[in-house]
């Protein structure tokens, strides 16, 4: 639709006569009441170019959602029309003429002209009248989407102390020609009337009408008046969404309010989300709900502003300086904070210094290193969903790393899933069709703490140019994209993220340079469920490091090498070739400790270069982050040597790859001081001899301390004062002090300044003119330092890429170092991978069990699979045996070698498998919204979907959580299914209560028995931990319970009734289930199967997964089926 943005105006009022040439310029215009128009004599020109008519093309454009703009004209004559566009350079206004055309108009006509794109600030029309001319009205246009209106209630809050006559004249032309209006204009506008007069001349009464409201007030003052009225304004019903203040004694425009509501409709919604911190002084000051909000939250004071009411409007500030920590607490608390500053120094500025937001902080955008783990990743994803399929792109805003895939199978949501439990962003930015899919959005809600942005599916664009433009686009082996046209959605979540980290960072992003269009199917597949189960880089029940398989591999000595372990575990390879390159590596630096040794003592003096290099592209590293990268570029010469006599492959193409960056470490060497201050505006930056009008001005300094030692001196000896000094402080700048007791010799040239108790303060013209020289040198050696500064860091800067792949070299170099460190002091061996479909593991342990436990306490199992006949693998045993630990350990045991670690065993040789599945205990709640048993199907599901020949499935108690029937038909068809070379064929681990699936070892191929065995001794039950083959038929859910410490009564009866179903055969049939109620002993009694279900209950406890409070849980349900 089209939309009358700004109307042209005329002086048709007799106050405006006198102001005509803020209309216009040039030939005199009549009024003609009668036809209703201004009429310009024949050869006049007339400049609509004034104040009230140029249309601001640039605010509209940068500040609102037009398009296209026109102007439209209903006059009559002819004449010429002259569009022109208008731009500053230095102090003048250059013109540009846009179009010149010639109109005939013998009636009264509607012309139109489209206005070509442009960059000029303003726009304007000027009439060159070829004959009488009549002008009837008009004005600028744009076509906009009655969608991308914004919701808009402007209240116009406007305070008076005696100025009634103005304030009854803009009330009447408010409400004649706004408030009575039938338009969206008129019926969202509201005002507020605020008397600070407190009604002794004006009243309520004068001011009746929709939309109008008076408030009497004491007199506060304008600013307080005003707050009253922005009160007001807030809890007027509706609540106003902007307040427009006007004063008491101005001529007010009607055409002036409606441009401000139209330019609110249509503005780009900035910051509505975030809580701003307003720069004022030395504190950021936060006002009405973000004051609030942030008082609560920060738990600091709420203050306010005195407004005429008991009730204060509300704020709240906090110092400048700690300004991040406070920022960083309510980014945790799931809010975005936006930073607004003083753009201009106060003391050059003219009038209101400018401000503006220079950054949002978001939780996917912090770079500030105090506030990430150092060892982590902190990354932003997009994602958008174009009916079934999505597209990815994942960044991380401090190191420039940046990812995108795209996902277009069947079964496509659990995979986006399997993405977001790959990287964990700490935000997410999606469109409005992901973001309004309810469901879908609940299950990401369900299982990770992110915080979702959503994003104007305007920038989710599928236009290839710009990141053509202006990234490397590569797959994973740094192969360039060739067929970017095939992966729109890729491209559409690219733009999106890119534009998002644009509107927050307002900064360039040199640093991310590089898009890594990875396919999913090149990495292991690990489903959310595989990645949660085998603990991987988190517990399960905390989100910890320790207890982890991260936890135990991480060697790392620095950072960057931290990061990428994490990233290699959760990105396991599937090509043999890759994982032996890094096997290779491993072994030549665990067998050569004298390398291994000279390498990691090298790193642990590296920094966080790839940070580092974030920081510096950013533009807010300081002196300190220089000397740390000079710092650490001084090692990479000692890196590369210890690399160069080594043999493997890996090492060498990484020591043929490494960059020593000499040139930027000796740049910083040469310029940059040892021991800089933090902040890079107040000096002592640059070194002696970098710069030679810096050397000069610093020596001016140094001389100039010198010269107001000898004044002070001559001072001394002229006076006779022995214990008058020279001071300086901000407020009066150098002075001289003398005590009250030498007052009497005070001469009388020196000028009194200051007061204090025990002495006085005096300025002398010579002292003057020394503070002129030397604080002249100081401000100017200051700006200099940091004008030098700011060229060195945009040097380093232009190198972000030379930083970045040697930072990525020194960090891959750490985990092949942090690897070998692990293998030597675990004692793990040397896996051999291959295509060959086999898993075989001699005395294999489990990482992170056998690191937790004294050394040597740990027992070991063999493993055998492959796909033949040693395809389902059948566990059965009692709790609590080892079962789970020993299925775990063969998935963290496969995974170790795919990632390129050696693993915890004598022996290994692994078949690459592209997928791990894990279903391991009811580890699901019902606050899920499904019962355990339907997230359970629906794992198994998924795993029968998904597996293939080449997986490695684990299987934990399959069917459980249902009635015994149930269950063991559920079991039984699973393993039958997976089983199957036709439909699956996948190795599997499936550990069982049903002891009846041992007979599928006899009528299926490819299936075997294992058992965990079990020493008895008397009514003792020990475990011994060992996979033996064969299966058992004995659970020892009574042991166990005994183990857990339930009384003796419940066990002994819990005895008694298993020996009874023992002999009838629990399992013949549903009817004898029910009809089964004999015991030696007679009937059993209501009590008696009351005891039969919960020695049942208890014979399903997992103690491996069962917590303290599930215990008393446990118990508690027991002691109310007892009653």
């Amino acid at each position: 639709m089209e939309l009358k943005l700004q109307s042209i105006l005329f002086p048709d009022k007799e106050e405006y006569t006198d102001n005509a040439d803020l209309f216009y310029k040039g030939g005199l215009g009549i009024r003609d009441a009668e036809e209703k128009c201004f009429v310009f004599s024949k050869y006049s020109t007339c400049d609509f170019g004034a104040y009230l008519n140029a249309f601001s093309m640039k605010k509209w454009k940068k500040h609102t959602k037009i398009g296209k703009t026109m102007l439209k004209l209903e006059i009559k004559g002819d004449f010429e029309l002259v569009l022109s566009g208008y731009h500053r350079i230095e102090n003048s206004a250059k013109r540009n003429v846009l179009l010149k055309k010639e109109y005939h108009c013998d009636q009264k006509a509607e012309i139109i002209v489209e206005i070509p794109s442009n960059k000029d600030t303003l726009i304007a029309f000027e009439l060159r009248m070829y004959s009488e001319c009549c002008v009837y009205g008009g004005g600028y246009y744009a076509e906009v989407n009655e969608s991308d209106f914004n919701e808009v209630r402007l209240s116009i809050a406007t305070t008076t102390f005696k100025k009634e006559d103005f304030i009854r004249k803009n009330v009447k032309m408010i409400k004649d020609e706004i408030l009575t209006q039938d338009d969206i204009i008129g019926k969202n506008v509201y005002l507020h009337i605020v008397d600070n007069d407190e009604g002794r001349v004006l009243s309520a009464e004068e001011f009746e009408g929709p939309h109008i409201y008076y408030h009497r007030n004491k007199n506060v003052g304008g600013s307080g008046g005003f707050t009253r009225g922005m009160i007001e304004s807030i809890r007027q019903k509706p609540k106003a969404t902007h307040v427009l203040l006007m004063d008491d004694d101005v001529v007010v425009l009607s055409e002036s309010i409606k441009r401000t509501y139209l330019l609110l409709l249509l503005a780009k919604e900035k910051y509505k989300d975030c809580i701003l911190f307003y720069r004022l002084g030395d504190f950021y000051e936060m006002f009405f709900d973000d004051a609030i909000t942030a008082s609560r939250e920060l738990e600091i004071t709420l203050t306010g502003k005195d407004c005429g009411q008991a009730e204060r409007a509300p704020m709240a500030g906090i110092p400048h300086h700690a300004a991040e920590v406070y920022a960083a607490k309510l980014i945790e608390k799931g809010y975005k904070v936006a930073i607004c500053e003083q753009l201009e120094d106060p003391k050059t500025a003219k009038g209101i210094v400018e401000r503006g937001v220079i950054r949002i902080l978001t939780p996917g955008t912090i770079v500030e290193s105090n506030l990430l783990e150092e060892k982590k990743n902190n990354y932003i994803m997009s994602i958008v969903k174009k009916g079934i399929y999505y597209g990815i792109a994942v960044c991380d805003v401090t190191t420039g790393d940046f990812y995108s895939t795209e996902i277009k199978e069947n079964n496509n949501f659990p995979l986006v899933l399997d993405e977001i439990a790959r990287y964990s962003p700490a935000e997410l930015v999606v469109n409005s069709m992901m973001y309004d899919s309810k469901e879908e959005i609940g299950k990401i809600k369900e299982r990770f703490e992110i915080y979702f942005t959503r994003f104007n599916d305007k920038f989710f664009s599928e236009d290839i140019n710009t990141i053509v433009e202006n990234y490397n686009l590569v797959d994973n082996d740094d192969n360039p994209i060739k067929d970017i046209d095939k992966r729109l959605f890729s491209v559409a979540s690219i733009n999106a993220l890119v534009e998002y980290l644009k509107q927050t960072q307002k900064t360039s992003l040199e640093h991310i340079n590089k898009i890594i269009m990875y396919n999913t199917t090149r990495y292991m597949s690990l489903d959310i469920n595989a990645r949660r189960n085998l603990e991987l880089t988190e517990k399960m029940r905390d989100k910890s490091k320790k207890g982890t398989l991260l936890w135990v591999l991480d060697k790392t000595s620095t950072s960057m090498g931290g990061r990428h372990l994490r990233r290699w575990i959760n990105d396991p390879l599937i090509d043999v070739n890759e994982i032996n390159k890094r096997l290779n590596a491993v072994k030549e630096l665990k067998e050569n400790v004298m390398l291994r040794g000279d390498i990691i003592e090298s790193l642990k003096k590296v920094y966080d270069i790839e940070r580092l290099a974030g920081k510096i592209s950013y533009g807010n590293a300081n002196g300190r982050d220089m000397i740390s990268l000079k710092n650490s570029l001084s090692k990479l010469p000692e890196v590369k040597a210890v690399l160069q006599n080594t043999t493997s492959t890996m090492l060498q193409e990484l020591y043929n790859n490494l960059d020593e960056l000499k040139d930027i470490y000796e740049l910083i060497e040469k310029s940059i001081v040892e021991d800089p201050p933090m902040t890079v505006k107040e000096g002592g930056l640059i070194k002696l001899g970098y710069n030679e009008e810096i050397d000069k001005l610093k020596t001016a300094t140094t001389e100039g301390k010198n010269w107001l030692i000898q004044l002070e001196a001559t001072e001394k000896e002229k006076t006779g004062i022995k214990n008058l000094k020279v001071g300086f402080n901000k407020v009066f700048g150098y002075y001289l002090e003398v005590t009250k007791s030498n007052l009497s010799l005070v001469p009388d040239r020196y000028i009194r300044k200051q007061t204090l108790t025990n002495c006085e303060r005096y300025i002398t013209e010579e002292l003057k003119e020394l503070e002129n020289q030397i604080l002249g040198a100081e401000d100017k050696v200051i700006n200099l330092e940091y004008e030098a500064f700011t060229e060195i860091r945009q040097e380093i800067a232009k190198n972000v890429k030379r930083l970045q792949k040697s930072a990525m070299i020194i960090a891959t170099l750490d985990v092949l170092a942090s690897f070998a460190t692990v293998a030597e002091d675990m004692n793990y061996c040397m896996p051999i991978v291959d295509n060959g479909g086999k898993i075989e593991i001699k005395e294999g342990r489990h990482p992170v069990i056998e690191k937790m436990l004294p050394t040597g306490s740990f027992i070991d199992n063999d493993t055998y699979m492959d796909n033949d006949d040693n395809r389902l693998s059948i566990i059965t045993g009692p709790n609590m045996a080892g079962k789970s630990t020993y299925m775990r350990q063969v998935a963290l045991i496969t995974l170790m070698a795919q990632i390129g670690s050696f693993v915890p065993a004598t022996e290994a040789h692994i078949g690459v498998v592209d997928k791990i599945f894990t279903r391991v205990g009811a580890s699901d709640d019902l606050s899920m919204g499904q019962s355990t048993f339907m997230v359970e199907m629906m794992e198994v599901a998924d795993i029968l979907k998904e597996a293939t020949k080449n997986s490695l499935v684990i299987l934990d108690e399959i069917g459980r959580g249902t009635s015994t029937y149930d269950g063991l038909s559920i079991a039984w068809a699973v393993a039958e299914y997976i089983s199957d070379k036709t439909k699956c064929g996948a190795k599997t681990l499936f550990a069982t209560h049903y002891h009846e699936l041992i007979e599928l070892e006899d009528k299926l191929e490819g299936v075997k028995n294992y058992s965990i065995a079990v020493k008895e001794k008397g009514e003792d039950v020990i475990f011994l931990r060992k996979i033996v083959r064969g299966g058992t038929d004995e659970s020892y859910g009574v042991h166990v319970a005994r183990l857990a410490g339930v009384p003796k009564e419940v066990l002994k009866r819990a005895n008694e009734i298993l020996r009874s179903l023992e002999r009838k055969s629990i399992l013949g049939s549903k009817k004898m289930e029910k009809e089964n109620k004999q015991v030696q002993a007679g009937q059993l009694d209501l009590y008696n199967y009351k005891l039969a279900e919960i020695a049942q209950e208890l014979d399903k406890i997992d103690l491996n997964t069962l917590t303290p409070i599930d215990a008393l849980n446990t118990l508690m349900k027991i002691k109310e089926k007892m009653k």
